[in-house]
C-alpha cells in the first residue's frame, strides 16, 4: 500500500482535529482581554475600583509628588485636563477638551496637542508592549446608537496622532464600571483618590498594598499626611517607585 494516501488521511485528521478545537475553543472575555492589553495581573482586576463617570472632571494644575520628601511641585498649570497617563520617562499624556496633549515633566519643552479628538473621556495607559499607543475611552456620540453603547475603546496613535478602532475587541462598547486605569497599579501597590469629604468634598491620594490572597481587598491608606485640606487631589498615576502625579484644583 502506498504512503501517500495515509499521508492524506493523517491530514485529514489533523484539519479535523484542529477545526473541532477551534470550534470549540472559548472566546476570551473582557476583562481577560483587557488586562492583557494593559498588561495587568487578572488577579488583580477584580480589587482594584474602576474608572467612574467622575474621573474626568476636570483638573487645573498637573502636579508631582516625590515620595522620599513628601514635596509637591508644580508641572503644569492645564486649567482644565484630566486623566493623566504614563508615556515615557518624564512624559505624561492627559486629556483635555480637544484631544490627547503630550507634556514632559523633566524639560521646558511646551505642551503640545497629539491627537485631536473629541469626546474622549480617559486615558487607561500605554498598549502593551507598545511605547506611543494608548488605550483610551470615547464617548460615543451617534444619536442612533443603543443606550447600552455610551462608551467605546480606540487606539490612540501617539506618532501619527490618530485613533483607531481595536479590531480584536471582544465587544464594542464599554461601561465605565468594566474598565481600570493601569498607571495606578507599580508593583504590589495601588494608588487612588478618596471619595470627596463631607464637609468639604475634597479628595486626597490614597495607597494600598495588593495581598497574594484573591479574596482580600486592599485597604488604602492617606499616601501622605500633612496635605493642604483647601486642595482637592484626584486622579493619581505613578510615574516612577518614588514619584506619583495627579490633579489638582486649584
Amino acid at each position: 500500500m502506498s504512503i501517500y494516501p495515509k499521508q492524506r488521511i493523517f491530514k485529514i485528521m489533523l484539519c479535523s482535529l484542529i477545526f473541532t478545537l477551534s470550534a470549540n475553543a472559548k472566546p476570551i472575555g473582557f476583562k481577560d482581554w483587557l488586562c492583557r492589553l494593559l498588561g495587568i495581573d487578572p488577579n488583580v482586576y477584580g480589587k482594584l475600583s474602576r474608572v467612574r463617570g467622575g474621573e474626568n472632571s476636570p483638573g487645573m494644575s498637573l502636579v508631582r509628588l516625590d515620595l522620599r520628601d513628601g514635596k509637591e511641585q508644580l508641572l503644569w498649570k492645564c486649567n482644565g485636563c484630566w486623566s493623566p497617563s504614563f508615556v515615557s520617562a518624564g512624559q505624561i499624556a492627559v486629556i483635555k477638551p480637544d484631544g490627547i496633549w503630550l507634556f514632559s515633566a523633566d524639560t521646558p519643552d511646551q505642551p503640545k496637542l497629539s491627537v485631536s479628538a473629541n469626546g474622549l473621556t480617559s486615558i487607561l495607559g500605554l498598549i502593551s508592549g507598545q511605547t506611543q499607543r494608548l488605550l483610551v475611552v470615547q464617548k460615543v456620540s451617534d444619536r442612533n446608537a443603543q443606550r447600552d453603547c455610551q462608551f467605546r475603546l480606540l487606539e490612540a496613535n501617539l506618532t501619527t496622532g490618530t485613533l483607531r478602532e481595536l479590531a480584536d475587541a471582544p465587544q464594542p462598547c464599554v461601561r465605565l464600571a468594566e474598565v481600570i486605569k493601569a498607571d495606578r497599579i507599580r508593583g504590589n501597590q495601588v494608588i487612588r483618590e478618596s471619595s470627596p469629604a463631607p464637609n468639604s468634598g475634597k479628595r486626597s491620594i490614597l495607597k494600598a498594598q495588593l495581598s497574594n490572597d484573591s479574596n482580600r481587598k486592599p485597604v488604602f491608606t492617606p499616601l501622605i499626611s500633612g496635605q493642604r485640606e483647601d486642595v482637592d487631589r484626584f486622579d493619581p498615576i505613578w510615574l516612577d517607585d518614588q514619584t506619583v502625579v495627579y490633579l489638582t484644583i486649584p
